[in-house]
Parts: C-alpha cells; sequence; structure tokens
C-alpha cells in the first residue's frame, strides 16, 4: 500500500485524491501493476515533477557543466555552469527521466517529444535536441553507453513507428534501434558496466528466455543470471567498486538471507556490514575511494542515517555524510571533485538547498535549485558513476515480440513525498500515472 502526501493538481477539473476525515491522503493499492499500463505522457496532457542531471565534456561543450533536466520551465532541461542555470535549446515537451553521454553528446530519455521530432529519446548536438532514428515507445528509465552502441531500459514495448518490437531494452547502434536477445518481462531501471558485460536491474523475472531473479548479465550475444538475483523487491541502481558489482534497491535478502536492501556481487552475493535497514537504495556512487549510497535510507546497524550513506570499507560499516538531506536522494554524482546529490529534499546538512546539493565537506546549494524532483545525475568526465564504459561493443540481435509482464504485488511501505503536476484526462487513473520505479517509489519505514 503507499500513500501519497503533497499531492497537487494543476490544470484537471478534478484533484484525483481527496483527503479523508483526518486529512490524510487516501491509500493507492497496486502502483507497480498499473505503472505497466501508462500511456505516453504527453498526449494524455500530463506532466510529473521529474529531474535528471549530467555533466559533460565533450563535443557538446567546451568546459564540464551540469545539465539539469525534468518537467520545470518551458524547456525542462537546463544547464549550470558553475554560477548560474541556462536553457538548452527549446528543449523537450515533458518528462526527463534519464540522462548519460553517448559519443561525447548528451542522451535524454523520458516520456516527451521535441522540435526534432524525438520519440522520449533525444540526443543533444550542440544547438538542438534530435531524435535518434523512431525514436522509442512508452519511456525510458534507464540509459548507459555499451562499447559503440547506446542501450536504453524502462517499458519499452518498441520503435515509435512500430517498425521494430521490443521487451524492455533496446540497444541503437548510430543507425538502428534492435533488441538485446528477447528482453526482459518486466521494466528495466537501472543499467551499468561491469567486467566487460551490460548489466541491468528491474522489476524482470526473465531475460532472454532465462529464469533470474531482478538482476542479469548480457555478454553481447545471450542473457545470463548472477546466481541467485536479489529477492523480495527490486533493483534500481547499480555500481562498480573495486573488482565487485553494488547493487541497491529494496529487495530484502539473497538466497533467504536478510542482506538489508544492497550487496555485493564478485562471483557470490555477500551483505555490506549490517546493510541499510528498512531503507530504498535508489542510487549509487564512488567518491573518494568509497562507495556511497543514496535514497530513502533511515538507518544502519542501529545508527540512524538521513538519506545519503558512504560505505567506509575499513570498519565494514555505512555512516552518513554530514547530517543528510531532510528527504529522499534520487541520484548521486562526482562534479569538479566535489559530490552532488539530487532529490526530493529541501534541505542538506541542514542548509537549505532545493533538490540538489553537493558536498565538499560540507553541503551547500547549486544556486536556487528546482521546485521538483531530480533523478538522476552523470560525473564532469562524462563518464556515469553508474555506467563506466566497456571495449567490448554488444552485435546487434534478432528483434523478438515482447510479453506482457507479469502482475507484481504493490510496495509495503508508505510514500515520502510524491510531487505530482496536471492529473490525467478520464482516459486513465491516478494509480496509472504512478508508473515510475524512482520517482514515485513509497518511503521506507
Amino acid at each position: 500500500m503507499c500513500q501519497l502526501l503533497r499531492l497537487t493538481t494543476a490544470s484537471a477539473t478534478q484533484p484525483a485524491f481527496q483527503k479523508n476525515a483526518s486529512s490524510q491522503w487516501a491509500w493507492i493499492p497496486s502502483i507497480r501493476t498499473s505503472w505497466l499500463k501508462m500511456a505516453r505522457a504527453r498526449r494524455l496532457s500530463m506532466a510529473v515533477m521529474v529531474t535528471a542531471v549530467v555533466a559533460t565534456t565533450a563535443a557538446a561543450s567546451a568546459t564540464a557543466s551540469l545539465i539539469a533536466a525534468g518537467a520545470f520551465g518551458d524547456t525542462h532541461v537546463a544547464r549550470w555552469n558553475g554560477d548560474a542555470w541556462s536553457p538548452m535549446g527549446a528543449g523537450t515537451s515533458s518528462v526527463v527521466n534519464a540522462l548519460c553521454l553517448y559519443n561525447g553528446a548528451p542522451v535524454a530519455g523520458g516520456w516527451f517529444s521535441t522540435e526534432g521530432s524525438a520519440e522520449n529519446i533525444a540526443l543533444w548536438n550542440g544547438t538542438a535536441w534530435t531524435a535518434l532514428g523512431p525514436g522509442l515507445q512508452e519511456w525510458v528509465d534507464a540509459l548507459t553507453s555499451y562499447g559503440a552502441n547506446l542501450v536504453a531500459g524502462g517499458y519499452i514495448r518498441g520503435t515509435a513507428d512500430d517498425s521494430v518490437e521490443l521487451a524492455y531494452i533496446a540497444q541503437w547502434n548510430g543507425t538502428a534501434w534492435s533488441a538485446l536477445g528477447t528482453g526482459m518481462n518486466s521494466n528495466v531501471y537501472a543499467l551499468t558496466v561491469y567486467d566487460g558485460s551490460l548489466i541491468a536491474g528491474g522489476s524482470f523475472s526473465i531475460a532472454g528466455g532465462v529464469s533470474v531473479s531482478k538482476v542479469a548479465r548480457w555478454d553481447g550475444v545471450s542473457w545470463s543470471a548472477l546466481g541467485s538475483g536479489v529477492s523480495d523487491g527490486y533493483v534500481y541502481a547499480l555500481t562498480s567498486y573495486n573488482g565487485s558489482l553494488i547493487a541497491g534497491g529494496d529487495f530484502a535478502g539473497v538466497d533467504g538471507v536478510w542482506i538489508g536492501c544492497i550487496a555485493q556481487w564478485n562471483g557470490t552475493w555477500n551483505k555490506m556490514g549490517s546493510g541499510l535497514t528498512s531503507s530504498l537504495v535508489l542510487s549509487l556512487v564512488v567518491f573518494n575511494g568509497e562507495v556511497v549510497a543514496g535514497g530513502d535510507i533511515n538507518e544502519s546497524g542501529g545508527e540512524r542515517i538521513d538519506g545519503i550513506a558512504r560505505w567506509d570499507a575499513n570498519l565494514s560499516v555505512w555512516v552518513g555524510i554530514g547530517g543528510g538531506t531532510d528527504r529522499r536522494v534520487n541520484a548521486l554524482a562526482t562534479y569538479n571533485g566535489a559530490l552532488v546529490a539530487g532529490g526530493d529534499f529541501t534541505t542538506a546538512g541542514g542548509v537549505s538547498a532545493n533538490r540538489v546539493a553537493q558536498w565538499n565537506g560540507t553541503w551547500s546549494p547549486l544556486a536556487s535549485g528546482f521546485t521538483s524532483t531530480v533523478l538522476a545525475l552523470l560525473d564532469d568526465k562524462g563518464e556515469s558513476p553508474t555506467q563506466p564504459p566497456s571495449t567490448t561493443p554488444p552485435p546487434p540481435t534478432a528483434t523478438s515480440p515482447p510479453t506482457d509482464p507479469p502482475t507484481t504485488s504493490p510496495p509495503t511501505s508508505t510514500s515520502h513525498g510524491v510531487v505530482v503536476v496536471p492529473m490525467p484526462t478520464d482516459r486513465m487513473n491516478l494509480t496509472s500515472v504512478l508508473r515510475r520505479g524512482r520517482a514515485y517509489l513509497p518511503r521506507a519505514q
């Protein structure tokens, strides 16, 4: 069951929820199941307050910069130059969920179109957002470069022109979209490259016809499981650290053993200290040689942690960073030697910081920040901390029709604060709006 907080409407004739006698928002069941039924947001006159951020060098910019994208303003995309934010061209029509660099240029994925006729995924050419072929159906939740290819994951059911059928994951080779084997049977929320292979995490239980549990490896030819995977939850974040793969999410255990929302893979799955109790890991990055986790993080080993934690490998414990944040951290990156966090928060270390802040010994804001949620970040070197590059390009594979996703149980904890603007038309109900893993996950209690 999930409870919505801070819900507002902007253009709907009727609010999506009404408070009960106790001034509490009504409970919404089966949110994960309804995510899978969501139609394209722009065709339903809806906007969802979500934001992504990327730091980039390369051809699109002479110097490193931070790029923010989401539902703010008229363009939904802005660039940070160290002092102020400025728009990037005409931007996108609506929500951006993910960003990465591909051949040195920023790529945005989400629910949107652009003036360049891009559908749900677009590349910045230095002056405008341009299409990658026909684009993709439905929404994109994760992006990474894998060898010479761009890989997109999410609720992807095909190309926008219906020429290629896809199953939750797709690759772009510079000229065309293709499937990776037969794909998955449910959403992909996280992508990274580890030990020369592409790693996908999400809510799926089948990858390429193989039984897996929320995480799978693609070697360029076929999908395979990583041990028994994780249980009682989903994978929302992935990164590499000291030769190991780190997975974070809301999962409880591995092989029947409680592991606490975060686990380390080096041929077998292992617990990291006391884990993160009653928590939800949404982002991972390596900063100053330590793993940093962000999300709805509450405690570890009986010690309180607020929103963000670092792994002290010498002591094998998770500890907080500078007092943490007052609300959820959705994204982490490094930028100009500092740790940058983005999320739903309005303070970091007790300092006012609207949805984005940097840590270099103390927390500080980036100008006035944003009025909506930050979802994704990339470092100033142009390499996502959760998406290291591979030297082995995956070959294109034959496409295969996607299968309908299985019905999954709703989360059991409650929401920490969802920011949603105009409500959908009567063609769908509000629960179908709440489709996205990181933006609308319940707050861990």
